[in-house]
């Protein structure tokens, strides 16, 4: 009885097995079939080992794909008919995984599910002496920043293309600097210092080869960050604890702070800063910004409605701890973006990292070790987010496909972060 019961047994598997796979619509004589994976989960560049029965006893004849995408057959390390090993393809994603003879067949039984998990990774986009303030033109897809000229030199505005091609479109005279850079259409905005008496600042327009001062003029050297919101009013930052507003009629109001020194929360008008540093608007019109005081490294959000609040920081000095935003630590935060996901980044300028604020609050380190580079050392390309060193990461901004420019101000580059 338990002969015929194990005879049965083998029938039906051997019939599921001849059923499940098909060429066309003739029975395939020997279906592979992929029984387990390991690691279950990864990401691009892995090698992953895939067991099964029935493969191509020549590892090229075989078909593998994750999540559908084709493993190229160079990308096939080794193969016998039990055993594959293969490396995992860039931002496959997650999916099956399937071993075929060739495009007709299709792999028998469920297949095992590999999990994609996205990798991050510092690559070095193009050299510039001292590279300051970013921002992304998504209309001609290129990025603007600011750097020094070296020497005696003023400062620069230069054009750099997706490949790092960098070409110097504007420029200013050596006693005055820039630093901070926004944009609203093509439309350049730049904060304008001057560096000898009588100190002042001022927010310059530039459209082509017009160029036009805001009327309002800040003296004694306090202005930092810029932003725009989605009507065209200019934003400001200062050292006097105050966020500034610029009207389109050019009109010049407080919007938040009172100008006394702290960090409490509430309604615009009665709200206290500590240096405020760097600004930043998401798609729904908050403007975040970045407190660089010694004893309050926070970043503070300002809703439309004008309501301010602590996104994230604790009080005290400097520090690089992850964790909910009430409990992390930054150390001298300046640059700050925003993706369309609702992620807030900051350029950690001491803390020599890159660090997010993702939707919820929590905070963590995207990219740094927290070591920092010799001045000038190029640490290389393509190397993990973890395994970067920074010097003096100074401001950031997202291209059109997700990936975070930053300027690496003591580096002399302009790095990306991609993931895969």
């Amino acid at each position: 009885m338990k002969n015929n019961i194990a005879l049965l047994t083998l029938f039906f598997v051997t019939f599921s097995l001849f059923n499940g796979c098909k060429k066309n619509d003739d029975e395939c004589p020997i279906c592979p079939s992929v029984v387990s994976i390991f690691p279950t989960s990864g990401n691009g560049r892995d090698t992953l080992t895939i067991t099964g029965i029935n493969f191509a006893e020549s590892a090229a004849d075989n078909i593998v794909k994750i999540n559908g995408v084709l493993i190229e057959p160079e990308k096939i390390i080794s193969g016998t008919s039990t055993e594959i090993k293969v490396i995992v393809p860039l931002n496959c994603g997650t999916g099956p995984v399937t071993v075929d003879f060739d495009s007709d067949l299709t792999n028998q039984g469920t297949p095992p599910v590999f999990q994609y998990i996205n990798s991050y990774f510092v690559d070095v986009k193009t050299q510039l002496y001292q590279p300051y303030g970013i921002v992304y033109n998504s209309l001609n897809n290129k990025m603007y920043a600011i750097h020094k000229s070296q020497g005696a030199g003023g400062y620069n505005i230069v054009e750099i293309s997706m490949t790092g091609d960098a070409a110097v479109i504007d420029s200013c005279p050596a006693n005055q600097i820039m630093r901070d850079i926004t944009l609203r259409g093509n439309d350049i905005y730049v904060r304008l210092s001057t560096t000898v008496a009588p100190l002042s600042d001022k927010i310059l327009k530039i459209s082509g080869s017009s160029k036009t001062a805001l009327a309002p003029i800040f003296v004694n050297f306090t202005v930092n960050g810029i932003a725009i919101d989605g009507s065209g009013n200019v934003y400001v930052a200062s050292f006097e604890n105050k966020i500034y507003k610029i009207a389109l009629d050019g009109s010049l109001s407080t919007f938040a702070g009172t100008g006394a020194a702290g960090t409490s929360d509430g309604p615009a008008a009665s709200a206290t800063f500590n240096s405020p540093y760097a600004l930043a608007f998401d798609n729904q019109n908050n403007l975040y910004v970045t407190q660089t005081n010694a004893n309050a490294n926070f970043i503070r959000k300002i809703t439309p409605a004008g309501i301010v609040s602590t996104l994230a920081g604790t009080a005290g000095p400097g520090g690089s701890t992850d964790g909910p935003g009430s409990s992390a630590q930054f150390n001298d935060p300046r640059g700050i973006v925003c993706d369309n996901n609702g992620n807030v980044y900051v350029a950690e300028y001491a803390g020599q990292r890159i660090r997010k604020i993702d939707s919820n609050g929590n905070v963590t380190t995207l990219a740094g070790s927290g070591f920092t580079t010799a001045n000038g050392v190029t640490i290389g390309d393509d190397i993990s987010a973890q395994e970067a060193t920074f010097n003096r990461p100074y401001d950031m901004a997202i291209d059109g496909t997700g990936n975070i420019w930053i300027t690496d101000l003591s580096n002399n580059l302009i790095r990306v972060i991609t993931t895969e």
